[in-house]
C-alpha cells in the first residue's frame, strides 16, 4: 500500500497482478485498467508479479513486472493504466528509481544506472490523444510553507486553454476548517486562447482571543494542511507537472524569535548594586535594603538612554538570521530582580481604553500563591484588552488614570524613569501577550543603562531632608544667640560709656547693680545724642 502526494486523501495497494486505488477521500475507488486490451490483470505472462510500484512527485506512477520487465504508466487521480516499450530496460534483474529531477532510472545488480525516458515513451503510446489545456504553471518553490497565526500566504496558478474547452483551476484542501480561503482571478485572452490566472491567499482560522482553554484550543490549530491546484480537465496527454501540491504547516516556524535593537560592542559591568528604594518586595512593599545583582552577559550590551529620555525598546521578528518584520503586537515588560524605580507615560484614558485595563497588581492577585513565574501571571493566555466597556465590571471615575502597563511599537506608551542614581542598570524581560499574533512564545531580554544623571539633579530623599532642615534650625539658633549676646554687651558697653561721661561733669551716678536702673531716660538720650556726634 502506498499512500499519495495529495490535499484529499489518496492511496494505491496492490496484489500480484492488479493495481487499486483510492482516490477523493475515499469516494473514489476501483481497480485500475490497461487501456489497450481493457483488462485490470496486468503482465505478459501467466508468471509476471508485480515487482514494484513507484510515485515519483509530480505524480507519476510507474509499474516494474517480473520476469518479464514489462513497464505499466498512470498518474494519480486517473484510473487507466497504459503500456509502455521496455526496450531501453535491461534483461537482468533490476530495480527502478526517481532521480531529484524527476527522471526514471533504472540500477541493476552490478551498479550500473540506465536512464529511461519516460515522458517520450508516455506520449508515443496516448498519441493522437490531445491535452484540453496548452499549459499549466505555478508559483510553488518550496517543499513546506511554514503559516504563523497572524501571518498569509499566496499562491498562483496558471492555466491557458482553448477559448471553445471549459476548464479551470481546481483548489483542493486536506483540512478546510483549519484554514481561511480567499480566491482572486484574473483573465487575459489571446486570439482562440485564454488565461485564467488563480491565486489563493491563505491563513489560520484561529482564534485564540478570550477563550478559556487556550492551550488547548492552540494545540487544535496547529497541524500540518495539504493544498492543491490543478486543472480541471487533464488526462495524461498534458505535460507535467498537472498540479501545484504545497504542505502548508501550522503553527510556529523554526528558529522564531524576538531580537531587540542594541548595541553589538560594549564594556559589560559584572555586577551592581540596586539602591533599596528602587526596590519592590512580592506583596508591593518597599524593600528594607540594597541587593547586589550580576548582569546577565547572555541578554548582550544594554541599551543607553538619557536618564530624562522617554524610552520604547525597538523589537523584531526573526526567522533565524532573517529579518520577517518589525514587531508590532501588544506586549509587556518586567524588571528581573524587581526594580520599580520606573513607570509609563500614559494612562489608560490616553490609551483608548473604554474600561479599566489589565495591570500587574490586578493580575497578582488573580493567581495562586504557587505560580511565581511572571509569564505565568500575565500572558496570551489570560491577555484582555480594554477598547471595550466591561458591563459586567463597572469602572469607577478614576479607574482610567491610572497607568496603562501594555507596550506597543505604534502606541503612545512608553517608559520613564524615577531614579536619582548615576549609570542605574535595568534588565527587562519582554513577553508578546497578544493571542493572535503568533503561534510562537515569543519572549527575550534586554538591559538598558542611564547616563546624564549628576549629583546636583538627585531627588532629596527623607533623611536628607531632615539633615538639611536639623542644619537651618541649628544655624538660626547660633545665629539668634549671637545676636542676643552681641546686643546685650553693646548695651552695657553703652550704659557704661553714660556712667563714665556723668562722673566727669561732676554729676553723681549711680554705681554697682543700680546703674541701669537709676539713668533717667532723657539724660540718656541726650548723652546717646553727644556721644553720637563725638
Amino acid at each position: 500500500m502506498m499512500f499519495l502526494n495529495s490535499a484529499e486523501s489518496a492511496l494505491l495497494f496492490w496484489n500480484s497482478n492488479q493495481i487499486y486505488y483510492s482516490y477523493q477521500n475515499g469516494f473514489d475507488v476501483g481497480t485500475m485498467v490497461v487501456l489497450s486490451c481493457n483488462t485490470s490483470v496486468l503482465g505478459s505472462t501467466p508468471d509476471d508479479i508485480i515487482h514494484q510500484v513507484l510515485v515519483s512527485d509530480h505524480g507519476d506512477i510507474v509499474v516494474l513486472m517480473y520476469p518479464s520487465n514489462t513497464l505499466y504508466y498512470s498518474r494519480i487521480n486517473q484510473h487507466h493504466l497504459i503500456k509502455l516499450s521496455a526496450n531501453e530496460i535491461p534483461g537482468v534483474q533490476h530495480l527502478l528509481f526517481f532521480d531529484s529531477l524527476g527522471r526514471l532510472n533504472s540500477i541493476t545488480n552490478n551498479s550500473s544506472v540506465s536512464p529511461y525516458p519516460l515522458a517520450l515513451h508516455v506520449a508515443g503510446s496516448v498519441y493522437p490523444e490531445v491535452c484540453k489545456y496548452r499549459h499549466f504553471d505555478h508559483n510553488s518553490t518550496a517543499d513546506v510553507y511554514y503559516l504563523d497565526l497572524a501571518r498569509q500566504l499566496s499562491l498562483s496558478a496558471s492555466l491557458t486553454y482553448p477559448l471553445y474547452y471549459f476548464n479551470t483551476i481546481k483548489v483542493l484542501s486536506s483540512s478546510d476548517k483549519l484554514l481561511k480561503q480567499q480566491v482572486v482571478d484574473k483573465f487575459e485572452y489571446y486570439q482562440g486562447w485564454q488565461t485564467l490566472n488563480r491565486t489563493l491567499i491563505i491563513k489560520s482560522r484561529a482564534s485564540l482571543y478570550g477563550v478559556d482553554d487556550y492551550t488547548q484550543q492552540k494545540e487544535g490549530a496547529m497541524a500540518d494542511v495539504i493544498l492543491e491546484m490543478k486543472p480541471e480537465m487533464t488526462d495524461m496527454s498534458c505535460k507535467l507537472p498537472d498540479a501545484m501540491t504545497v504542505h502548508v504547516s501550522l503553527g510556529c516556524p523554526p528558529g522564531r524569535h524576538l531580537q531587540v535593537h542594541k548595541p553589538t560592542q560594549c564594556q559589560m559591568r559584572a555586577n551592581y548594586t540596586i539602591p533599596r528604594s528602587a526596590l519592590q518586595n512580592e506583596d508591593g512593599s518597599v524593600s528594607t535594603s540594597s541587593k547586589e545583582v550580576l548582569y546577565n552577559q547572555d541578554i548582550g550590551c544594554p541599551i543607553k538612554t538619557h536618564y530624562k529620555d522617554t524610552f520604547l525598546p525597538a523589537i523584531d521578528l526573526y526567522d533565524g538570521d532573517v529579518l520577517i518584520e518589525e514587531m508590532a503586537a501588544n506586549y509587556i515588560l518586567w524588571e528581573v530582580h524587581g526594580r520599580a524605580d520606573y513607570s509609563y507615560t500614559a494612562t489608560m484614558q490616553q490609551a483608548g481604553c473604554q474600561s479599566r485595563a489589565q495591570t500587574w497588581e490586578k493580575m497578582q492577585q488573580s493567581v495562586s500563591d504557587g505560580e511565581q513565574a511572571q509569564e505565568g501571571i500575565w500572558g496570551p493566555h489570560n491577555y484582555r484588552h480594554c477598547f471595550f466597556e466591561n458591563m459586567t465590571t463597572p469602572r469607577g471615575d478614576d479607574d482610567l488614570l491610572q497607568p496603562y502597563e501594555i507596550l506597543n511599537s505604534t502606541g503612545v506608551n512608553k517608559i520613564v524613569w524615577d531614579t536619582w542614581r548615576n549609570d542605574s542598570i535595568y534588565q527587562f524581560t519582554v513577553l508578546v501577550i497578544d493571542p493572535q499574533y503568533s503561534f510562537c512564545h515569543l519572549q527575550t531580554s534586554f538591559g538598558v543603562s542611564l547616563i546624564g544623571l549628576n549629583p546636583s539633579d538627585a531627588p532629596t530623599t527623607t533623611i536628607m531632608r531632615l539633615s538639611i532642615g536639623l542644619f537651618a534650625i541649628l544655624t538660626l539658633s547660633l545665629a539668634f544667640v549671637s545676636y542676643i549676646i552681641f546686643r546685650r554687651k553693646h548695651i552695657e558697653e553703652h550704659e557704661l560709656y553714660f556712667a563714665q561721661d556723668d562722673e566727669e561733669n561732676g554729676e553723681p551716678g549711680p554705681s554697682g547693680d543700680d546703674v541701669a536702673p537709676s539713668i533717667n531716660i532723657f539724660n540718656v538720650a541726650r548723652k546717646r545724642h553727644k556721644w553720637a556726634a563725638e
